[in-house]
Order: structure tokens, then sequence, then C-alpha cells
């Protein structure tokens, strides 16, 4: 392990033998995966800050996971719309009976 530097989008990255990497990616496979990251794992900071590199701090998701939390959240929203519009519609028709 050699050279860090921090990018724009403020991750830190590190030269490694095989290239210059994320440095939260090689501490989650060396610490707490010890094994390479699959091509569908990636790894978040618990506390948001890119700056705390703690294994503590690093958590490894499937991608994807979380997309489809935020999706369900859409779509139950969406229902209790569509059901709230059912609603007054049947009370506009009940109305007009």
């Amino acid at each position: 392990m050699g050279e860090r530097k921090r990018q724009q989008n403020g991750y830190w990255t590190i030269r490694t033998e095989t290239g210059w990497r994320f440095e939260h990616h090689v501490i989650a496979e060396a610490i707490i995966l010890r094994r390479a990251l699959l091509p569908n794992e990636m790894v978040k900071f618990r506390d948001g800050n890119k700056d705390n590199l703690l294994p503590d701090n690093l958590l490894v998701h499937t991608k994807g996971h979380q997309n489809a939390r935020k999706r369900l959240a859409v779509v139950e929203e969406r229902l209790r719309e569509l059901n709230a519009e059912r609603v007054e519609l049947l009370r506009q028709l009940a109305q007009n009976s």
C-alpha cells in the first residue's frame, strides 16, 4: 500500500499493487469481509463521513438493496394517494345518486 489521494467527490483513494482504489473498499475487504468485494456489493459509511475510515463505520451492502426499499416506499405512498382518490370518487358518486 502506498500513496493516498483525496478525490474531488470526498472519497479517499490509495495506491495498491493493482492500481488506485477507494480506501474504504480496501479496508472493508481486508478487515470486514476478508475477501474481495463482489460486483453486486458496495461499501457505505454508517455516519456519512467519508473521512471516518474506521472499520466499525463501514457497512457492506448488496447493490439495489436500498433502491428496492426506496421504490417500495414510493409505491406504498402512491397506493395511499390512489386509495384516497378512490374514497373521494366513491363519495362523489354516492352524492350524485
